[in-house]
């Protein structure tokens, strides 16, 4: 199941409808929820990097009895914000922006190293045709002089000062220098912008997502039951995305909590 991480605050809002003997998230509540405090901080780190949220493993939640949702909900956001500022989501966080980092393609070769490229190029292939022509036989010669005689004038071709393809290269090649150098430093900034240097920044567009995705929530939105299942009796409330859903179902002293707590870790984020 992939969850966008908007969610996973809703997700872990929604673990509050479940009471725990216990004012600290701690070992003893993971276990009561099914997971390890390990696995819960992958999931955590899975959601911040990728966008969604594995919820495999966590078995026992709907056989928690219901207690209170808000205080519950704050030491799961508390557990969280703890986890994203550790050196391990650091590390984590670093390797995935490495591996987002763009891979450019060499930048073009100057007219003159183009030449002496492309001139190396079809010397080597005359040599080789040169001595396949050596190496074959009297009859077969005939089949390999065509080749090698191709291959000796696209050479001579190639030097000579006034090559329509090696003068057209030369001319257009600033345009193809700015052209490699904007792409390469759009790509670069584009990089830069969707993993900056400081993961907290990277953070902060994930809590910014939950803001929009729990704002103006009608938690007063009439639902009705249809062949087992609640449906929303108001239509534009029943197209609403599975976060708005979600964001409704975990209730608005859930929600609401969780939004001043993230509203104040977002105003923390410099």
């Amino acid at each position: 199941m992939k969850l966008n991480f908007a969610v996973l605050i809703l997700l872990a809002s929604c673990y509050a409808f479940f009471s725990f003997k216990t004012t600290r998230f701690n070992d003893d509540v993971f276990a009561i929820i099914g997971i390890s405090s390990a696995q819960a901080n992958e999931k955590i780190s899975n959601s911040i990097l990728n966008g969604y949220m594995q919820t495999w493993g966590i078995k026992n939640v709907k056989n928690i009895a219901a207690g209170n949702r808000s205080a519950v909900a704050m030491d799961l956001l508390s557990h969280t914000k703890k986890y994203l500022s550790s050196d391990d989501f650091v590390r984590l966080y670093a390797a995935e922006k490495e591996n987002h980092k763009p891979q450019l393609p060499a930048a073009p070769a100057t007219p003159d190293a183009y030449r002496k490229e492309l001139i190396g190029q079809a010397t080597q292939t005359l040599e080789s045709a040169q001595k396949y022509y050596d190496n074959a036989s009297a009859e077969d010669k005939a089949s390999f002089k065509s080749a090698l005689d191709d291959a000796k004038k696209y050479l001579e071709d190639l030097q000579k000062p006034d090559n329509e393809f090696l003068k057209y290269y030369a001319d257009n090649y600033a345009t193809m220098l700015e052209y490699y150098s904007k792409d390469s430093t759009d790509k670069a900034a584009k990089w830069q912008e969707s993993y900056p240097d400081n993961p907290m920044l990277f953070i902060k567009k994930r809590l910014e997502e939950f803001m929009a995705a729990t704002a103006g929530i009608d938690f007063n939105a009439a639902t009705i039951e249809r062949n087992g299942k609640l449906y929303f009796a108001d239509q534009k409330y029943e197209a609403k995305n599975n976060k708005w859903k979600m964001a409704f179902r975990a209730g608005s002293d859930v929600v609401q909590t969780s939004r001043t707590f993230v509203q104040q870790w977002i105003n923390e984020i410099k």
